[in-house]
């Protein structure tokens, strides 16, 4: 939902989404991480949230971002 600032989750054939994440403009990418949290990649920040939808870390950049993702070594 890149326009209207939101994440949501669904489940495959839900009718109800999961999780919602306001506050992200342009989300470009998401990675569904193995603890049950979320990393989501914006147009111009980088945004973690835990199982429990508590933002655990931002990066606002003051460039375009045009890609990203969690790495296998925990990087971003």
């Amino acid at each position: 939902e890149s326009n209207n600032s939101r994440i949501t989750e669904w489940v495959p054939g839900g009718t109800s989404p999961v999780t919602t994440r306001t506050g992200v403009v342009q989300p470009l990418a998401i990675d569904l991480l193995p603890d049950g949290g979320m990393l989501v990649v914006a147009r111009t920040q980088i945004v973690e949230w835990d199982k429990n939808g508590n933002r655990t870390w931002a990066h606002q950049s003051p460039k375009v971002v045009v890609g990203g993702r969690r790495l296998s070594n925990g990087e971003t």
